[in-house]
């Protein structure tokens, strides 16, 4: 394809394409200049069935087939006619694959930042168009970028841009201090800042930088407890903040999903994980089998480790730990649910965690009867216990070597994964480029 190119000699055309022709005169003008146009030539695929590629796309020159899975055609549309206005085969995932008949001229825009600014143009009240004005440049088709918006319906994407505030910064200003009450949730829109957290001996350990498209502060809101840290402005910058209330309303409420025990029992039975989000000392006193532990402390940084394609249960024994991994991890696109009640509650009567079990019992101390710790004289009891300790330290070790070489081979496979998908992806283009000419050659035979 060649490259896009702005749109603006077409623009009479585009004012004719549904819904583009619902939008008032100012908001079709903004929008224009977003949607690109590219030539596409003919025998080219435009999109394949059962594919997500969240573009709202329009022809406006020449012929486009649509085919089935076994490259047989089964429509066909022109540019120049009633469905040519139309985007084309709209549904997600696209129920078809296109492929252009006769080169082609094709418009396309994102369909999220589409349905942002029909909404916006219905509401349009003078609060949105306030931040038309802000500085920060294009700042909505940033906002569809950041994880935590990136998959919000329509309706309430609009709640976000008429009550996200803009917030102007400078080097060294600090958004927010650890210790105190959390009231806003972030998004950086334009500039870089630190993270650090304050530590018992009074040092200030530095976390992490956040830059464009990062969101801070939502841990606060999440769990409605104190800051955890401390964020400060390395540049100048714009950023955009929500209300608590707001957030609460618009984000809190619509990602977090909750499930009882008996529920999260049979998806785990089904697939999915126990994510445990317990520090190891808390974890080490009981988990669910087979659980994973991923303290909330380190989960930003263990998120790579993380599986897409698969379900977690966060638990924990307050909630409050729960719903802010479940938070992250659902902005980053994970499918997560939170257990309702506390592992603990739901842990059998006198189960502990698989470390603290001991796994030395051999059939020689099964059949004899291990001597009373209060029949021993002091030293062996001492010695006794170095020994279980030692024995507890050396098979700490080894389950934390054994996790870490399982670790590296999920990543490995990932990898080898999305290498047969992408393989997968060519071989199938291939082949329907190959039935195509096939069908061309057929064609040229009987003619």
């Amino acid at each position: 394809m060649r490259a896009a190119k702005q749109a603006d000699h077409n623009v009479k055309l585009l004012q004719d394409l549904v819904p583009l022709n619902a939008l008032s005169r100012e908001r079709f003008g903004e929008i224009a200049e977003k949607i690109a146009i590219e030539v596409v030539k003919s025998g080219r695929i435009l999109f394949r069935k059962g594919e997500r590629d969240d573009r709202t796309i329009y022809l406006l020159e020449g012929t486009l087939e649509f085919i089935d899975e076994n490259a047989k055609p089964v429509g066909v549309i022109a540019a120049g006619s009633e469905d040519s206005l139309q985007p084309i085969r709209n549904r997600q995932p696209r129920p078809v694959t296109a492929r252009v008949k006769k080169k082609a001229v094709i418009a396309w825009i994102d369909s999220r930042l589409l349905d942002a600014y029909l909404t916006w143009d219905q509401f349009n009240t003078a609060e949105v168009v306030e931040h038309e004005a802000d500085d920060t440049g294009d700042w909505m088709s940033r906002l569809l970028k950041i994880d935590a918006f990136s998959s919000l319906p329509p309706a309430t994407l609009q709640g976000l841009l008429m009550r996200m505030k803009p917030y102007p910064v400078q080097q060294g200003d600090k958004v927010i201090s650890q210790g105190e009450e959390g009231e806003y949730f972030y998004t950086i829109h334009e500039g870089r800042c630190q993270v650090t957290r304050r530590e018992d001996d009074g040092t200030n350990r530095v976390l992490a930088e956040l830059g464009e498209g990062d969101s801070f502060g939502e841990e606060a809101l999440v769990s409605e407890v104190q800051r955890n840290a401390t964020i400060t402005m390395l540049t100048d910058g714009q950023l955009m903040r929500l209300a608590k209330q707001d957030f609460n309303e618009l984000l809190k409420k619509q990602r977090l999903r909750y499930v009882d025990y008996k529920t999260a029992t049979k998806m785990v039975d089904e697939g999915a994980v126990w994510l445990d989000v317990r520090t190891p000392d808390e974890y080490g006193r009981g988990s669910f089998e087979d659980s994973v532990n991923l303290p909330l402390a380190s989960l930003r940084n263990e998120i790579p480790e993380l599986v897409f394609n698969t379900s977690y249960i966060i638990c924990c024994d307050s909630r409050q730990c729960s719903d802010s991994a479940a938070f992250v991890l659902s902005h980053k696109g994970f499918d997560v649910y939170v257990l309702k009640g506390g592992v603990s509650t739901h842990l059998p009567e006198g189960q502990v965690a698989a470390s603290d079990q001991s796994t030395s019992s051999s059939a020689e101390s099964a059949e004899k009867p291990a001597q009373a710790e209060s029949d021993m004289p002091a030293d062996n009891r001492t010695e006794a216990l170095r020994q279980e300790d030692a024995s507890l330290q050396e098979q700490n070790e080894s389950l934390e070597a054994q996790l870490a070489t399982e670790r590296s081979a999920l990543a490995r496979m990932s990898g080898q994964i999305e290498k047969m998908r992408s393989e997968l992806e060519d071989a199938s283009q291939q082949n329907v480029q190959l039935n195509a000419r096939i069908s061309e050659h057929t064609e040229l035979e009987r003619s």
